[in-house]
């Protein structure tokens, strides 16, 4: 995970102190609890949140974390990144304000429809031989509102999920609240929760 502007800021707090061994150790246990049960930490990289210079950059590699689900005689992984299903909600909050009183009537803070930060996730797994997973779509959207990219790609064994969404500041009239429903729209569109794993049939 790296990140800039706000996000990193936030991460700069977690990672201003000196750990020892333990704890170093202890904090590569608890990032990958966080994510799937069992396994162990083969590396991790952590930056120091005091140096303001160095880039937040967080990067850990483990083996025999419990990743996959039964799926019949299958395998199914799920996405590692999560999906921004979520933002339908924020979809009709927003169409259920714009027929209040009449329709909208204040500004668009760009701010606060994509924050001025930015945030990017890299999850690689390698497969064993013969498996092969049902790639997802990509999703790509770039305009006043930031930038948000989710790739997924299939290559020599190694399948890798990869996201950044970055935001801007500054303001648009209330007129352009289509747009930024088109916006969250496309990026809600990243919505593969669960990819299945193809293995081989010898």
């Amino acid at each position: 995970v790296t990140a800039i502007g706000g996000k990193a800021a936030g991460l700069r707090g977690s990672y201003s102190t000196t750990f020892d061994s333990t704890e170093r150790a202890q904090l590569g246990r608890n990032i990958l609890q966080s994510l799937y049960q069992g396994g162990s930490v083969d590396t991790l990289e952590i930056f120091n949140g005091k140096d303001l210079e160095a880039p937040v950059r967080v990067r850990i590699g483990f083996n025999g974390g419990r990743i996959l689900r039964r799926s019949g005689r299958g395998w199914i992984l799920p996405n590692p990144i999560g999906t921004m299903e979520g933002l339908e909600e924020t979809i009709d909050a927003i169409q259920r304000e714009d027929t209040r009183d009449g329709g909208r009537w204040s500004p668009i803070d760009l701010a606060k429809v994509n924050g001025p930060e930015t945030q990017e996730i890299t999850v690689e797994y390698t497969l064993p031989a013969g498996w092969k997973p049902q790639v997802p779509p990509d999703v790509r959207v770039n305009g006043e509102f930031g930038t948000y990219e989710a790739t997924y790609a299939f290559t020599d064994g190694v399948f890798r999920v990869h996201r950044v969404m970055s935001g801007s500041r500054g303001a648009l009239p209330p007129t352009r609240i289509d747009d930024v429903v088109a916006f969250f729209r496309t990026v809600a569109s990243d919505n593969t929760p669960l990819i299945t794993l193809e293995l081989p049939t010898h």
